[in-house]
This record gives structure tokens, C-alpha cells and sequence, in this order.
């Protein structure tokens, strides 16, 4: 049998912790901003015009997506002074009953009536108050057909009626608008995520027209980034790292249609040669491989009680193909076990574990890259949740070859001993795609990186009580053959800190298994790197014997 450096159940149920953050039961508050109130030279504005692939929804055109709204979501909740992070449909810490939905919402027709056209005052977005909770940072903004909305508050919906509610809500939030980098659609660097506190006081954000990108997610503009960078007070180089790495969050969609949420957790293994690991030369993040995803499902068992227990016939059913591995954590390599891959066809379904307290569990990998299409979850034959895995794909392009997420890369310092060698230290290096040469560049600077990155996540998947922890570490893991209590965890705490100092007893495997100390315990060889980003996990790891 297979040797388990993790359980593949309790890695599921545990690592996904922090989505329960996601749940229903959700305060709504929505505010209307009149456009004619808004004039330019007097106020800090966004504007634009709907353009290829969009109609307003009272003039709806065959062939094209009808919008009538753009709302404005705020990415960052602050209390006081103190950045508690969060997207939208997140947990409120303020008020632990309630989860958060809110957005502030422009309607796409200006002073004359053309039912185009619409502008953001983006000073109104600024010092947003929400039970006692301050908004401030920076903002989505997305094309919304409000006619498929319904209620806000999917609290106000019997169980019994979800089913024809969310097969008419999934179509409500269109399209994310974006600052393309060369006006284009279909390009990776899109910036979604508006630096508001950025924005030069008084100055206006020219979109231009908006047009449907390639695959339907975002609205991109036909004025670029170069032609705004003045009108932001950030360099252009980190407006094109913002707009890089800012794709996960269009997670928000599955968020907000679904009352069962989902998440996704992603792998990436690192050189299985440990020696590589002493020397950062000649090495990059492209050394990384990933080696797939997980899907998790959490939903408020106390409001919909009795929708599943161990005998309920859930499904999750796939738009296209998707090859599926039993294996769902990391395995040493054992090939008298070797784990059952199935590859599923679109229209087909994998069978979802559920418990007697109606846990919703997916058990093993996705492999492959997540095909686009509305995943369905079932219950028998009726759909209870409509998920856009791919909308979320952290890759660049259709492959997984490159990620646009931030990448590490991790040297291991020792003392050099000729048998025994002490683990001393630990390196992080952080890259990120660059479409301009079509590979990673090492980060020069991790100010944004540390700013973007909503909190460390440990082997058990909990977050660290930011009471006593920053809330944007890092997590470098060690970790022998066993679980038992030998992890080790490395806080990485702010954008100065790229190393750390190890203050236990760890050592680095020999080359040879054979030549290893009897009397040592602790040999690391499964080292991982762990964050949380826009609500996801992502882990990379570098294990001498792991199955890919």
C-alpha cells in the first residue's frame, strides 16, 4: 500500500476550511448611483461604452449578452485601520452570523440616454461604511444583467425552489470589465482589479468601448493600459503585475450564484532531486510542475437540513473532459499501487462522497486543465449548483504550463556537514509570468505581492489568528514520512523577509537512503510552500519520491 503523507479524506475536508467563509446567509446592501449627478473635472471617474458582444438589456440585440448594470465589488474589508481581507459574499468579522454582499451599482446610460454608455464615480467608492465595517482598497467592476438576479439574500430561498432559481441566476453576472494591455481581446494581462486609492484624484479612466473577450469573462477595453498608467499613481509594471495575477478573483461569480459553495485547492511539485534545492543557480519557477486540482463543496447544513447524509446520490457533472486521479494529496511513488486515473467525457459525472452530517466531499485530483463549461451538481437529476471552474483557471492560455498566480522558488541552507547535514535556513523567491519574453521573471520587489495575499494557511488548512499573526504570511512546511507530529512550520511575515531562519533540529536527506542516521528522526522530505489567495489555496511542494 501506498505510504500517504497525507489522508486524501481529511485533506479535503481540512484544507478547505477557510471557504466556509463563503456561505450564505448573507447581508445585502446595495447602493444606486445616478449618473447625472456625476460630471467630469469635478469628480474622479471610469467610463466606458459597451462594444462588441453586448446589448442593454431594454434594447436586446440576438447574438449579443444583455447587461443593464455595472456593479462595483469591493475586494478588501477594513476595519479601522486593521486590513482583515475579503471578497465579495466573504465572512463579516464583525458580525459572525452574517456574511457579506455588497456593491455599489452604475447604470450603463448617461445624460443624453444612450443606453451604452456608462461612468463610475470612483470617489463615491472610497470610505464605504457596512455595519461598522470601512470598504476601502480596490474594486471589481462587472457588467450585471439584473433581470437574472432575483433576490441578493439566498437565504430567501426554499431549498425546495433553488433548483429553477439558480438555473436563471447563473446568468447574472456577465462579464468582468477590464484595462487590456494592447486592446485586444483574449490576451492573459487584463486588469480587473482597479486600484481605486490609486486613481490620480480628479482625473478620468477613458475605457473606451468594452468588448467581449475570446471566452466571454471579461468586458476589455480598446483604450490600454499604457494609455491610462498616468491617470494611476502606480508604475506600469506594477499595473501589468496587478493585471497578471488578478484573474482568481472572478471566483466571485460561482459565489454568488450558489448557495453551496465551492473552492479549489492547487498542486504544484517542485524538483524531486533534493540537492537541486541547496543552490538557486541556474534554477526558476518554471521548475514547478502542476499536478492538479481539488474541488471542494460547503454549504450551511443548518438551512438546508436534510438536502444530503450518507446515502444521498450526489454527482458533479462535467462540461468537457476532465481526467480524474483517486489520488488526492501527496503519495511517495509505489507502483504495486499505482492510482486509478478515469477520464470523463462532457455530460458525464463523478460521484461526490457525502456524510451523515451532509458533508459534500470530491474525492481525489483533476489532472488535466479544467475544461470551460457550467460544472452541475446533482442530486439525482436536478441541479443544485452551477460552477464555472475555468473562469478561475490560474494558467496562461489553455495549458498549464504557466501560471499567472505568484510562483516560489525555494533554496534550503544548510551547515554543510559532510554526513549529517543541518537544515540552517530557507530561501523564498518569488516570480511571475512575463508575456512579454513568455516565461517567469524573478520579482524584484514584494510589496504588492505581500498586499494581494489574504493570509497563511497551515498543513490543517486553518488560518493563523491574525491577533497574534500578520495576516499576509507565508508558510514554508517540513515534513518527514510520517505526519505524526513532525511538521514544522516557517513563517515568512512581510515583503522584507525572503529568509528565515529553521530553529529546530531538521536535516536534509542524504542522496543515498542508505546513508541516513538511524538516530535522526527528521529528515524533510516533503517541503512545501503554502498561501491563500482570493479565498483559494495554493500549495507547491518539493518531495524526493512523489507521484506527480
Amino acid at each position: 500500500m501506498k505510504n500517504k503523507l497525507f489522508q486524501r479524506k481529511n485533506i479535503i475536508l481540512s484544507l478547505w476550511v477557510v471557504t466556509l467563509i463563503f456561505l450564505s446567509s448573507c447581508f445585502i446592501q446595495k447602493i444606486t448611483e445616478n449618473a447625472s449627478q456625476i460630471a467630469e473635472g469635478f469628480a474622479t471617474l471610469i467610463k466606458g461604452s459597451l462594444g462588441l458582444g453586448y446589448s442593454h438589456a431594454d434594447d436586446s440585440v440576438s447574438g449579443t449578452s444583455a447587461v443593464d448594470k455595472v456593479w462595483a465589488v469591493p475586494l478588501k474589508i477594513a476595519s479601522g485601520t486593521t486590513a482583515v481581507g475579503g471578497i465579495f459574499g466573504e465572512y463579516d468579522p464583525q458580525n459572525p452570523d452574517q456574511y457579506v454582499t455588497y456593491y455599489k451599482e452604475f447604470p450603463i446610460r448617461d445624460l443624453t440616454g444612450s443606453t451604452t454608455n456608462f461612468t463610475i464615480d470612483v470617489d463615491s467608492l472610497k470610505g464605504n461604511i457596512v455595519q461598522n465595517s470601512v470598504f476601502n482598497g480596490d474594486w471589481l467592476f462587472i457588467l450585471v444583467n439584473t433581470n437574472k438576479v432575483g433576490t441578493d439574500n439566498l437565504d430567501d430561498v426554499p431549498m425546495s425552489d433553488f433548483p429553477a432559481f439558480v438555473e436563471t441566476r447563473k446568468d447574472a453576472l456577465v462579464s468582468f470589465i477590464g484595462i487590456s494591455e494592447n486592446g485586444s481581446t483574449g490576451e492573459p494581462e487584463t486588469l480587473i482589479r482597479m486600484p481605486i486609492e490609486s486613481i490620480v484624484q480628479d482625473s478620468v479612466i477613458d475605457l473606451g468601448n468594452v468588448n467581449k473577450s475570446t471566452d466571454g469573462t471579461e468586458a476589455q477595453s480598446t483604450n490600454t493600459i499604457d494609455e491610462n498608467a498616468s491617470k494611476i499613481n502606480l508604475s506600469v509594471e506594477k499595473i501589468k503585475e496587478l493585471a497578471t495575477v488578478d484573474t482568481i478573483f472572478k471566483s466571485i461569480k460561482n459565489n454568488y450564484i450558489n448557495f453551496i459553495k465551492a473552492g479549489v485547492h492547487y498542486f504544484w511539485n517542485g524538483s524531486t532531486n533534493f540537492q537541486k534545492l541547496k543552490d538557486t543557480a541556474g534554477r526558476s519557477a518554471a521548475e514547478l510542475v502542476y499536478t492538479g486540482s481539488q474541488f471542494t463543496f460547503n454549504y450551511r447544513t443548518d438551512m438546508w437540513s436534510g438536502f444530503a447524509d450518507e446515502n444521498t446520490n450526489l454527482t458533479l457533472e462535467v462540461p468537457g473532459e476532465v481526467v480524474h486521479t483517486d489520488e488526492g494529496g501527496f503519495v511517495e511513488d509505489d507502483t504495486t499501487a499505482p492510482a486509478t486515473v478515469t477520464t470523463y467525457k462532457a455530460g458525464d459525472r463523478i460521484s461526490l462522497l457525502t456524510t451523515p452530517e451532509g458533508n459534500i466531499i470530491f474525492e481525489g485530483k483533476i489532472k488535466n486543465f479544467i475544461p470551460s463549461g457550467w460544472f452541475r451538481l446533482l442530486k439525482d437529476n436536478t441541479a443544485y449548483g452551477y460552477y464555472d471552474f475555468a473562469i478561475i483557471n490560474p494558467f496562461v492560455g489553455n495549458t498549464t504550463d504557466y501560471a499567472n498566480i505568484y510562483m516560489p522558488l525555494l533554496t534550503i541552507y544548510t551547515d554543510g556537514g559532510s554526513a549529517d547535514e543541518k537544515i540552517t535556513g530557507v530561501k523564498v523567491d518569488w516570480y511571475i509570468y512575463d508575456s512579454t519574453t513568455g516565461s517567469y521573471k524573478l520579482l524584484d520587489d514584494y510589496n504588492l505581492l505581500y498586499s494581494m495575499v489574504d493570509y497563511a494557511v497551515n498543513d490543517a488548512g486553518q488560518t493563523f489568528d491574525p491577533s497574534y499573526m500578520e495576516t499576509t504570511d507565508f508558510v514554508v512546511s517540513f515534513q518527514g514520512t510520517n505526519t505524526d507530529n513532525n511538521a514544522y512550520q516557517i513563517l515568512m511575515k512581510n515583503e522584507s523577509q525572503r529568509t528565515a531562519l529553521v530553529e529546530t533540529d531538521w536535516y536534509f536527506p542524504p542522496a543515498n537512503a542508505g546513508d541516513e542516521n538511524g538516530s535522526i528522526t527528521k529528515y524533510a522530505r516533503l517541503i512545501k510552500v503554502l498561501y491563500n489567495y482570493a479565498g483559494f489555496n495554493f500549495q507547491f511542494y518539493w518531495c524526493e519520491n512523489c507521484v506527480q
